[in-house]
């Protein structure tokens, strides 16, 4: 009985089959489940980057289409080794894959085979993966263009006339108006009050001259009792530079004058046009307005009538002040009723004033200055000065960035998209602007450096869906904290892309605004408060199906 229960000549056998099916079955976990997760890495990668290329379509206003044909091209761009083929799901509302106002859901699988795991039956496998890109709004530029825009968001306009403020009334268009004391004469001065209210010393926000020289927009007159002029009548105060605009003057006299006796005006003393007689009292005439490289300044319109011997017998001026304004002026129009009256009439003055956006696709010619903040030009901003909220004074607050360099050199190197130091600026941050005169020559390398061989061609870029480009730069969208000349501190409150055209040796640089899907440097799910955004897909967790 003892040999018998001894004799295990047979166990060595047994234990190396079960250890076989335990290795087999290891063998089958190790590999081809490795292989699985590899490919199921693989497939996730391709619902990121179709999920992705989506809402970039869907950020630039694409249809259903042309958003799933982005899909379905991404996803099969990942069919490589070791996945041989992708299927997308195809969308349908509250579906595995869909299509949302803000959000592209997509959902992919794959048959996948093994290689162990058939021994335990397990031949193939279905291996699904899904993404969502959600719509987002860029609120942080990673080494932006060393470029500022300031802008107006009036939240007050105020009209001063003899020393006493009037508020104007904002309608539902946009446009503010007001009509002045009747009887009231004098000059009126225009002031637009940016809703920036950062700076203790300025709680009723900051106020922005209109024109920025401070001149006034109007003066009532009252004429003399002996007046030849009954009436001035002009149809416009406010244009354009490089518009090639015109102001119609017409002139009511009291009685008809002596036939030999003319009616002339002028701008400013120059540009002398005799009024054409189109009756018996009346008279009328088209003159041209000269330009200005300016932002926006004033015109003197002034009206003579002069005898046959071309003497003044008699002078109105200013007959109108006349608003001379470049395309980026923050202020559209300002338009002024009637401002000259008979003596003893009582008369009234109405102005109004219409704000300026910046329409996306309209060409606008900026310039790049540096000391105060003017708003309607590109500002040259030092980075170094950058202060992140709630911090903004440079005497006494932390900068962010410490390391930054500061310098000329730094300055064009952000221009050339060269930066040797990676930095991210915020909205809610501040900058200050540069001091000195910063456009010239080099800026002009700077942006050749930066461009290389792309060529400006914003119509092909645009028919091209509007892919990646050079000549895309992102803009801080700023305010300005306090009215101060030199430099000025400007509140970040948005970014715009902004597609670069043409630029010159004199700080001129010219494009277009564009709505944009941007990179996600740092997102956030709420637009900024202004019109001015740019677009940008991320990833996002909400609404996952598994």
């Amino acid at each position: 009985m003892k040999r018998i229960a001894r004799d295990d000549s047979g166990a060595v056998a047994v234990t190396v089959a079960i250890l076989l099916v335990v290795f087999m079955i290891l063998s089958a976990l190790v590999v081809d489940m490795g292989y699985w997760y590899n490919v199921r890495r693989q497939m996730q990668a391709a619902a990121d980057s179709a999920a992705l290329a989506g809402c970039w379509e869907l950020a630039n206003d694409n249809d259903n289409d042309v958003i799933w044909a982005a899909v379905t091209e991404y996803a099969g761009n990942n069919a490589v080794v070791p996945v041989d083929a992708i299927e997308v799901v195809p969308p349908s509302p509250g579906g595995m894959s869909d299509i949302t106002d803000d959000s592209v859901k997509v959902t992919v699988q794959t048959t996948s085979g093994s290689f162990f795991a058939r021994v335990l039956g397990i031949g193939e496998t279905q291996i699904a993966a899904q993404a969502v890109a959600k719509v987002g709004y860029l609120t942080g530029a990673r080494n932006p263009v060393p470029w500022a825009l300031p802008i107006l968001r009036v939240d007050r306009m105020v009209a001063t006339m003899n020393g006493n403020d009037y508020n104007l009334t904002e309608d539902a268009n946009g446009v503010w108006s007001k009509w002045l004391p009747a009887g009231a004469t004098g000059d009126v001065f225009l002031t637009a009050w940016n809703d920036q209210t950062i700076d203790p010393a300025y709680p009723d926000g900051v106020p922005e001259m209109v024109p920025p020289t401070g001149d006034r927009v109007a003066r009532a007159i009252q004429l003399p009792v002996d007046s030849k002029v009954f009436d001035i009548w002009v149809d416009k105060t406010t244009f354009t530079s490089g518009l090639g605009e015109s102001v119609t003057v017409r002139v009511d006299v009291v009685a008809p004058l002596d036939p030999n006796w003319s009616v002339v005006a002028t701008i400013d003393g120059k540009n002398d046009k005799t009024l054409t007689q189109t009756g018996p009292t009346t008279y009328v005439a088209s003159l041209g307005v000269p330009q200005s490289d300016d932002l926006c300044i004033t015109r003197t319109l002034a009206i003579e009538i002069k005898d046959d011997k071309n003497k003044t017998q008699e002078t109105v001026s200013p007959a109108a002040i006349l608003l001379v304004r470049r395309s980026t002026y923050p202020i559209k129009d300002v338009r002024v009723g009637r401002t000259v009256f008979r003596n003893g009439a009582v008369g009234q003055v109405h102005i109004e004033a219409e704000l300026n956006d910046y329409e996306y696709g309209t060409y606008y010619e900026l310039k790049v200055i540096g000391g105060a903040g003017e708003a309607g030009n590109f500002m040259a901003v030092d980075f170094h000065l950058t202060f992140h909220d709630p911090y903004w004074d440079k005497s006494h607050d932390p900068v962010e960035y410490p390391d930054l360099p500061s310098g000329t050199s730094t300055y064009y190197e952000y221009i050339a998209g060269t930066p040797s130091y990676d930095f991210i600026l915020h909205i809610d941050d501040t900058v200050w602007t540069e001091t000195g005169n910063m456009s010239g020559p080099t800026t002009e390398k700077s942006l050749d450096t930066r461009f290389g061989d792309e060529p400006s061609d914003f119509d092909g870029w645009v028919a091209a869906s509007m892919p990646p480009s050079r000549r895309v730069v992102y803009v801080p969208i700023t305010e300005k904290v306090q009215t101060t000349t030199g430099q000025t501190p400007l509140r970040i409150v948005a970014f715009a892309a902004f597609y670069i055209e043409d630029y010159d040796k004199s700080g001129t640089v010219a494009g277009r605004f564009v709505e944009y899907a941007g990179p996600g440097w740092v997102v956030g799910d709420e637009p900024p408060d202004s019109k001015y955004i740019v677009k940008t897909p991320y990833l996002t967790s909400e609404n996952l199906d598994f």
